[in-house]
Parts: C-alpha cells; sequence; structure tokens
C-alpha cells in the first residue's frame, strides 16, 4: 500500500510539475502590468515591471504565446503578443542597453521562425540589431560558438533571402574588423538559412519540392 502511495505521489508530482513548465511565466502578472501600463506610459515602475515579466528565453517565449488547435486551449496570450512585443520594444529607451539586449538576444537562443509570434520577435530582433548593434555584439560575443549560430540562425532565417542581402551586407561590413570570429559564424548562419529555411509549423518533409519564387 505504501509502495502504491509513493508511486501516485510521484505520479502527480511529476504531472504538476510538467504543467508548469508548460506555462513558465506569470500571465496574470505580465497582462495586469501591460493594462497599467497602457494607461500609465510614462510610470517607469510599471515599465521595469512589464520588462521583468516578459519572457526571457525561447522557450518561455513560445510556451506563452504559442498558438494551439487543441480544444479548450486558452488562445488569450497568443492574440496579444503583438501589442506584448511593441511594448517591448518601446522599452529600448528606458531599460540599460547590456540588459535590454541580454533579453533580446536570449529570445532568439533556439528559436524558430513562423507565423504570428515568432514572425514578430523576428522583426524585432532586427529593429534592435539596427539601432543598437555594439551592444547586441556584446552580448552575442560572450555566447557559446553553437549558441551564436543558434542566435543567427533565427536571426537570417528567412522564406525569401532577396529581402536581406542588403542589410546582410551591411551589418557584415559593421562586424567584420572587430568582431571576425562572430562574423564567420553568421556568415554561415546566412548561407544556410536565409531563404531556405521552411516556417516551423509546416510539414519539411520533402521540403526541397517546394518552389517559392524569388528565394
Amino acid at each position: 500500500m505504501k509502495i502504491k502511495s509513493f508511486f501516485l505521489l510521484t505520479f502527480l508530482s511529476l504531472s504538476l510539475l510538467a504543467k508548469a513548465q508548460c506555462f513558465p511565466v506569470d500571465t496574470l502578472k505580465l497582462n495586469t502590468t501591460y493594462r497599467l501600463l497602457e494607461k500609465n506610459p510614462g510610470n517607469e515602475e510599471l515599465k521595469k515591471q512589464f520588462f521583468d515579466s516578459f519572457p526571457n528565453t525561447w522557450f518561455d517565449f513560445i510556451s506563452t504565446y504559442g498558438y494551439s488547435s487543441q480544444e479548450g486551449y486558452d488562445l488569450s496570450m497568443y492574440f496579444m503578443v503583438n501589442k506584448h512585443l511593441d511594448a517591448l520594444g518601446s522599452q529600448s529607451s528606458k531599460v540599460s542597453d547590456a540588459a535590454y539586449c541580454e533579453k533580446i538576444v536570449s529570445l532568439a537562443i533556439g528559436a524558430i521562425l513562423d507565423a504570428d509570434g515568432p514572425n514578430a520577435l523576428h522583426g524585432l530582433e532586427h529593429a534592435v540589431m539596427k539601432n543598437k548593434t555594439k551592444a547586441m555584439m556584446s552580448v552575442i560575443a560572450n555566447l557559446t560558438e553553437p549558441d551564436q549560430m543558434l542566435y543567427w540562425q533565427f536571426y537570417w532565417s528567412a522564406l525569401f533571402k532577396k529581402d536581406y542581402v542588403d542589410e546582410y551586407e551591411q551589418l557584415r561590413k559593421k562586424l567584420i574588423n572587430d568582431y571576425p570570429n562572430e562574423t564567420k559564424i553568421m556568415d554561415i548562419a546566412f548561407e544556410y538559412f536565409c531563404g531556405k529555411v521552411l516556417f516551423g509549423s509546416w510539414n519539411h518533409i520533402n521540403g526541397r519540392k517546394l518552389a517559392f519564387e524569388g528565394r
């Protein structure tokens, strides 16, 4: 009887842990802070609370804002992702460059391009890199080489390469002298991911047969 009770408690504990891992962000706090910030856009404390409440990693982000067709799945956060990312983007001048760029880089490590939230995050990554290149590269240079590759893979993931060629060439000129090793990793990611990836939710089997004009 004791053995059965032990296994039952263990199972329940693991089940609760699994559920907690699926929702790692305090969405109540995040949404409440966002609504208060909408009404009080100049409140510095609310800005800090929202920034601190926003997901820090790709896993946290996609677990919070991801889509599911499962019956009964709560999509309220899925529909808030663009507003929340806009709010995060507006924090760039209110938080130290180091703290802000650490969060932005961390969100992209291991990320997979897809419609909606991931695509909006992809756009934010490019906007921040353009405006805070030095601060972003200071963070990226301290990553392991595999994590740098994961970052650049998401950064350059695109259905159409032609949309990013000019940006790539300009960014490469900025980085090559001060960050030669990081630029080498970026070059590889650009070669293999820009104009060659498929959205994460698509069926990737026989992906080579998919043709898009301009890829």
